[in-house]
């Protein structure tokens, strides 16, 4: 049985020419699936958390609905904003989220010069009074954005227990 706040990650490829980079996070969070799930879908929750230490998170605009648009813009330290947004495809409160994640050159690891449409789904599954959260990247074009996104989602779900902690 995985332990609270462990990680697992693994790579899977498309047997297609392209490359197709698939990113899986697991992680173990002390707190009830509504209070997880609600982090996730609530913007003023995320305008806490969503991003790694150091950055802070500037816009959080959310349309919690299939076919809804969010938007989660971030910025470094050094001012430079960094925009997060897609399209929520499939909405299971509180066990499911599917959004589309844009890769639109923006200037962080690996995705300078890279414009992609990817797929993120988010598994949330109740474990007693814990949260086991599964988050698969999926399409992503290349080493480097599948290594930044890795980067990027790790960080972010330290931040996402930190502020979990804190309730």
């Amino acid at each position: 049985m995985l332990q609270p706040n462990h990680r697992e990650k693994t790579v899977a490829r498309s047997n297609s020419s392209e490359v197709q980079e698939s990113l899986n996070i697991k992680r173990i969070l002390s707190a009830p699936i509504e209070q997880v799930f609600a982090a996730w879908t609530n913007p003023e929750a995320l305008a806490i958390w969503f991003r790694p230490a150091g950055f802070t998170v500037t816009t959080t605009e959310i349309d919690l609905r299939a076919g809804g648009k969010y938007l989660i813009v971030i910025q470094r330290p050094d001012k430079t904003e960094i925009s997060h947004y897609g399209e929520y495809v499939d909405i299971l409160a509180p066990e499911k989220l599917i959004f589309t994640w844009i890769i639109d050159n923006q200037d962080c690891g690996g995705s300078a010069g890279v414009c992609a449409e990817t797929l993120v789904t988010i598994k949330f599954r109740r474990i007693g009074k814990s949260t086991e959260v599964q988050l698969t990247h999926e399409r992503l074009p290349s080493k480097a954005t599948y290594e930044g996104h890795g980067y990027g989602w790790n960080a972010t779900l330290d931040e996402l227990e930190q502020y979990l902690r804190k309730l």
